[in-house]
């Protein structure tokens, strides 16, 4: 009986200890990533209790974790990131961090040579994390190097894949289902 009292005396102490411990917290940190990345804002608290994540003032619903991750960024998530830690001795609202996403040079191919008429394909390029391979593939655009070009394999949801021929008169040089690329509907959008 002794030792349960004693034990039950040292809960308490602890707990009455740990009753007005501060909070606190580090992080989140600035990120700057392109659109269609993931982003990843972490905070290290203790004595925490509970998490609600906030964006531009308003709860973001479900983000009560010491992470907030989302994927497939876009610019209209671009803004300034908090979070409300909760413990024993109150709450504490953390430091603000932006997040920076920047829209990458957009490429609009149009395909032709389907029996059911053109197909676009879209592609956004990631100017902030490749600028050289980026500066590389749109010189070759320019140079017409995707002009008259075939496609000569498709795996839905994983790669188009082409480039190893070209054809200067599509009416005599026949390949297998050929899908080609018009250099004059090559558009580029640099925002």
């Amino acid at each position: 009986m002794k030792f349960f009292f004693s034990l039950v005396l040292l809960l308490i102490a602890v707990s009455a200890a740990n009753a007005g411990q501060a909070i606190t917290v580090s992080g989140p940190q600035d990120l700057t990533i392109d659109a269609g990345s993931t982003a990843n804002f972490v905070v290290t608290a203790t004595g925490a209790t509970s998490y609600q994540w906030v964006f531009q003032g308003t709860n973001i619903t479900g983000a009560t974790n010491a992470e907030l991750n989302f994927s497939d960024v876009s610019t209209n998530q671009a803004g300034a990131y908090w979070v409300i830690v909760g413990g024993s001795a109150g709450s504490y609202v953390s430091n603000s961090a932006n997040l920076t996403v920047l829209q990458g040079t957009i490429v609009n191919f149009q395909i032709v040579g389907f029996a059911t008429g053109p197909s676009n394909v879209v592609v956004e390029l990631f100017d902030h994390d490749k600028p050289m391979t980026v500066q590389n593939f749109v010189h070759y655009i320019y140079s017409g190097a995707y002009s008259n070009m075939f496609f000569d394999r498709l795996v839905s949801g994983f790669v188009l894949q082409g480039g190893s021929y070209a054809a200067t008169n599509q009416i005599e040089e026949t390949y297998a289902t050929p899908i080609t690329t018009s250099n004059t509907l090559v558009d580029i959008y640099d925002y």
